[in-house]
This record gives structure tokens, sequence and C-alpha cells, in this order.
């Protein structure tokens, strides 16, 4: 018998003190895509990465032998290395202690991609900490 899962996480993390340091898009769009190599590394599918200046948002099908906070850590790690050793974001220290993460429906999934492509509209009018509120909230 085969194994079928869909483990759906929706994971946010920010940079440390929230700082505005992940300026340039196209090196945001650069680390996106390494992000997505790791998630892709460990067995698992990502379905949209985005963010702003200060945070990322990331969406991803986890592979059930993967736990999500050993994914989060290498996330993290890997792409302080990157920033650094690609120079894409000289003011960036690293990231905040932390992170979110919460569980999807397959059903839901479409919006939130959506909401995840616009970030940067979304963030025109809502702060990020009070993203976070919400989304804990609901």
């Amino acid at each position: 018998m085969n194994t079928y899962t869909q483990i759906l996480y929706h994971v946010v993390f920010a940079t440390k003190f929230r700082e505005f340091v992940l300026t340039n898009p196209d090196n945001r769009n650069r680390l996106y895509a390494y992000m997505g190599g790791l998630i892709h590394s460990r067995n698992s599918t990502p379905i949209i990465i985005n963010g702003i200046e200060d945070h990322i948002h990331l969406l991803f099908d986890l592979h059930p032998s993967v736990c999500v906070s050993d994914i989060v850590k290498e996330l993290k790690v890997g792409s302080s290395n990157f920033i650094r050793n690609t120079g894409l974001f000289p003011q960036f220290k690293y990231w905040q202690n932390g992170y979110a993460a919460f569980t999807v429906s397959n059903q839901s999934m479409h919006i939130l991609v959506n909401y995840i492509k616009n970030q940067v509209t979304h963030h025109s009018k809502e702060s990020s900490k009070k993203e976070i509120e919400r989304l804990l909230n609901t």
C-alpha cells in the first residue's frame, strides 16, 4: 500500500528587530528561489514564497518525515548563510528568534497563495505585527 499525505504549512518569520533590510525586490526573488531549493531538498514542495522588507511568508507541502521546526531552522540558517555569502542584503544581521507556523487546508490554499503573492499591496494597509496578531486569532 502507498502512503499519501498533504501537510500544508504557512510559515512566517522576520528579520531581527523587524528591520527593513530585505530592500531589493530582485534580490528577494533570488532569496526565495534559494529557500525553495532548501524545501525541495527535504523532499517537500514549495508552493509560494514571498514577503517584504522585514519578513517572509512560505507556503509548502511538508514531507511527513520532516519536522516543521527542523525545516524552519534549516531555512533560517541556510538563508542567513546565503545572504552573507552573496551580499544580497548588506544590512541583514540575522532572523528574529521564533516563527509562526499554521497548517492550511487544501480548500483555503488558493486564497492563501493570492494573499502571499500580494504582500507588498497588503502591507501598504496593515503592519506585519498586526498581520501576525490577526493570523493567530483566525
